[in-house]
């Protein structure tokens, strides 16, 4: 018996139990519509919706080959991927919160020369340093040096 070929205005789903060739129609039917589904509810905010789309049909998958309503059943299983996805995200510990403080996150971005200066200058002086032998090797340098300036031969 030959899978059934997909039509545009509907898929005609076989009688359980399902074949595999028939489940490989049912994805490239249906593909694009879930990658749909999956951006529509996750708002942008789930990163890739076709991985969320794929982690729904991972999870249709084994239910293929005898579930009652296939179309209904993938729907179902992409719409709770994506709300997994958005719980995940809503748990998840924010960026600023790697075990430093924000003050030397900024400091270590490229381009902020002035909390760099800031931070440099505080250490030099020996304050807000854990280690009392790096600062007084910073106190003893130049603000030229310290500022790590290059010179013409650098």
């Amino acid at each position: 018996m030959r899978p059934r070929q997909p039509t545009r205005s509907r898929w005609e789903f076989p009688e359980p139990p399902r074949s595999e060739a028939d489940f490989y129609l049912f994805y490239f039917y249906a593909r694009n519509g879930m990658i749909a589904l999956a951006r529509t509810i996750g708002r942008d905010k789930i990163g890739d919706p076709e991985d969320a789309a794929q982690e729904g049909w991972t999870r249709f998958w084994p239910h293929w080959v005898d579930c009652e309503s296939p179309g209904g059943y993938l729907a179902m299983c992409v719409v709770r991927a994506v709300r997994d996805r958005q719980r995940a995200m809503r748990k998840a510990p924010p960026a600023t919160s790697v075990g430093i403080s924000e003050e030397d996150f900024a400091a270590a971005v490229p381009g902020n020369l002035l909390m760099r200066d800031q931070r440099s200058s505080r250490l030099a002086e020996g304050q807000d340093s854990h280690d009392p032998e790096l600062a007084a090797a910073l106190a003893s340098l130049s603000d030229k040096d310290r500022a790590g300036r290059r010179t013409a031969s650098g």
